[in-house]
């Protein structure tokens, strides 16, 4: 398995299909310009804390550095590179008025972490780690992108590989991790994470790779996520068809009607599926009172199956819960039990995947559970005697 970073683990868990394409099949992407802005700025910052001993290169020499390092790749024409450009020269201005004043060289710059997390092989760059008096560390990691503000720093998983990666590869224990947003020139910075939110981030290197060993490849379609996404289209120059999450909407009509069995009628087909489905609706409140009394049988009788002369019906049940307005308590416990990254947002449907997990730790399985309402939903599912069951009423 190839190594992983903190940018595959999450892509991954965006979009496993997007992992595969990217890292396994290795399809070309356009180029980004942000991706070039924030390697360009990185580059000048490198030079900047790359010396072993005071004093600090120039601002001269750091922006010299900077332009021989820009890259130019990923803006759509010469003026928005030059602004980028400019930009760029007045972050590190900036930067260098705030931050050389109280310079030190770092104990390690573009510090290269490789290790194993059960069992599977990760790697990664820190961008700066500096060396405090007590003999702890100080972990800085540069932003170029959007803003953000001291909540993301409660829950980065990106930062907590860092410190794990830290501990376990130089023996030092992190007191402080800084996310530095160049484009306003603010740190922001909290303690060392918690053992239990490490072990969340351990958890997320694991699922990956259970996924990258179970060949789990599905995509997972957004609208807002897939937007700028460089598979969701057909590139006919490599023979790539696209996602095939969206590859009906780049589909010709010649293709939409192109099944195992010949060509379809597709308008038909729509029109006739639409008819069937007003059918149905006008049947539902006659099925209604049938279905609930069905319900009411196999809740009273605790059966799951039941036979008439012609039919028979099964009943499935699911238990549902619903945390109402208790968001804050939840996160809390999640928070202490290091499982906040466990779940992609405090959500009902995050936390019902949650519950279903065996593993779960009791404790904390019952404190979640004091602050949920339970319900049970039941799926009648119906078949002809001599035939698999259908489809759920």
């Amino acid at each position: 398995m190839r190594a992983l970073s903190h940018s595959s683990i999450s892509l991954y868990l965006e979009c496993p299909l997007k992992y595969r394409y990217k890292y396994m099949d290795k399809l070309p992407e356009e180029p980004r310009h942000f991706f070039s802005f924030g390697k360009s700025v990185h580059s000048a910052l490198e030079f900047l804390y790359g010396v072993k001993l005071p004093p600090p290169p120039s601002l001269d020499q750091v922006l010299d550095v900077y332009r021989k390092k820009w890259l130019p790749e990923g803006y759509k024409d010469k003026d928005m590179e030059a602004r980028y450009l400019a930009e760029g020269e007045r972050i590190i201005r900036e930067f260098y008025r705030t931050e050389v004043p109280k310079f030190r060289p770092p104990l390690f710059c573009e510090y290269n972490f490789r290790l194993q997390i059960e069992g599977v092989p990760v790697t990664g760059y820190i961008d700066r780690i500096d060396k405090l008096p007590d003999g702890k560390i100080h972990i800085i990691d540069y932003k170029t992108g959007k803003a953000f503000d001291l909540g993301r720093m409660k829950s980065d998983p990106q930062l907590a590989l860092y410190q794990y990666a830290c501990r376990e590869s130089l023996g030092l224990e992190a007191a402080s991790l800084t996310l530095y947003h160049l484009p306003s020139n603010t740190p922001f910075t909290v303690g060392g994470y918690s053992e239990g939110f490490e072990e969340g981030v351990r958890d997320r290197v694991a699922a990956v790779a259970r996924g990258l060993t179970d060949q789990a490849f599905e995509p997972d379609p957004d609208d807002d996520k897939c937007r700028w996404c460089d598979y969701r289209k057909p590139n006919p120059a490599i023979g790539f068809k696209g996602c095939p999450a969206w590859r009906d909407e780049y589909a010709s009509p010649e293709e939409k009607c192109e099944t195992a069995y010949g060509n379809v009628d597709i308008t038909c087909l729509v029109d006739k599926y639409g008819e069937l489905k007003a059918k149905a609706r006008a049947l539902d409140d006659e099925l209604k009172p049938v279905k609930d009394e069905l319900e009411r049988y196999f809740r009273e009788k605790g059966y799951r199956k039941a036979d008439g002369t012609r039919f028979r019906v099964t009943c499935d049940s699911k238990e549902k819960w619903d945390f109402g307005e208790k968001d804050g308590e939840v996160k809390r416990i999640l928070e202490e039990a290091g499982l906040l990254e466990k779940v992609s947002s405090v959500s009902a449907a995050a936390l019902q995947k949650l519950l279903k997990d065996r593993a779960l730790d009791r404790d904390v399985r019952e404190a979640l559970e004091s602050f949920g309402e339970k319900t049970v939903v039941r799926t009648i599912r119906y078949s002809a005697l001599d035939k698999e069951p259908g489809n759920g009423d």
